[in-house]
């Protein structure tokens, strides 16, 4: 197997996850993997199975016998491919997925007028695994059919306005009578902004997967509701509950104490060996 090193450049859609190319957009991406592996197919439709993965072409063994195993590997029910980096590498590169972690790259945020903290951010150059929607593309016998379709996006306008309107209806169940005031001031306020998504982000709405929902503050602030104490606080007395911190361990003739409370330490089981003697020739 040959680990190549190579950037690439290939077609991008005209914003990540639509399905048009009007605007000529170019990405750019590092490849770093294999030169070529094999991809099984559906026979069905030879288009490549996403779930079945991928295996690199090994150099040390003839075409013959890489052939030889990806047959017995793809089995009487599915067929295989090869994909090399010379005639398709942003395909190679969807499939292999190889791709470098989100803070290495440079990124295009989105902020809304009048707000400083972008409320997305992705990739200026959609890595091609986020580009091409692979497991459609088909394979005519001899080559790998162009233009390769565009990946789709995984939610639609409709399952974010649906998926918000289940929040809301749910949020507004909570029983808020062991709040705090303070707590009904932020709780109130959630269900403000939860109910404000579609106005506040009416301009992405289709692009719903750049829509954020707000966070619940009782994940943010560590609250508990009167039933369930989920999160480890009472609020009775419309209080919070607060831990008191654990100071530091101090010692005395060589015993360790928290708080003026002797900590008790295990005895170490872990048995030493002793070290090999030297062979001497």
């Amino acid at each position: 197997m040959a680990l190549i090193s190579k950037k690439i450049t290939y077609d991008l859609p005209d914003e990540f996850l639509a399905q048009t190319s009007d605007l000529g957009l170019k990405g750019e991406y590092t490849y770093n993997g294999p030169d070529k592996v094999y991809v099984i197919l559906d026979r069905k439709d030879n288009r490549i199975v996403e779930n079945l993965g991928y295996h690199a072409y090994v150099d040390d063994w003839s075409e013959e016998e890489n052939e030889s195993f990806i047959e017995m590997y793809s089995g009487n029910d599915f067929d295989y491919a090869l994909i090399t980096f010379d005639e398709d590498p942003a395909l190679l590169a969807a499939v292999v997925q190889q791709n470098p972690p989100l803070d290495e790259v440079p990124q295009k945020t989105y902020t809304l007028p009048g707000e400083s903290t972008p409320f997305y951010s992705r990739p200026e150059s959609p890595f091609p695994s986020h580009t091409i929607e692979y497991g459609e593309v088909e394979w005519d016998g001899t080559k790998w059919v162009k233009p390769y379709p565009w990946k789709k996006p995984y939610i639609t306008k409709e399952q974010l306005l649906s998926a918000l309107q289940m929040i809301i209806a749910q949020e507004k169940k909570v029983e808020v009578s062991s709040f705090t005031s303070a707590q009904k001031t932020k709780w109130n306020a959630y269900l403000s902004d939860l109910e404000a998504v579609p106005t506040k982000f009416a301009d992405y709405l289709d692009t719903p997967w750049m829509v954020p929902f707000p966070f619940n503050p009782m994940g943010l602030d560590n609250w508990s509701s009167k039933d369930g104490n989920l999160f480890g606080n009472d609020n009775k007395a419309e209080e919070q509950k607060v831990e008191k911190p654990q100071g530091p361990v101090e010692y005395v003739d060589g015993v360790p104490y928290q708080d003026g409370v002797k900590i008790e330490v295990e005895e170490s089981t872990e048995v030493v060996l002793p070290a090999p003697e030297e062979s001497v020739i």
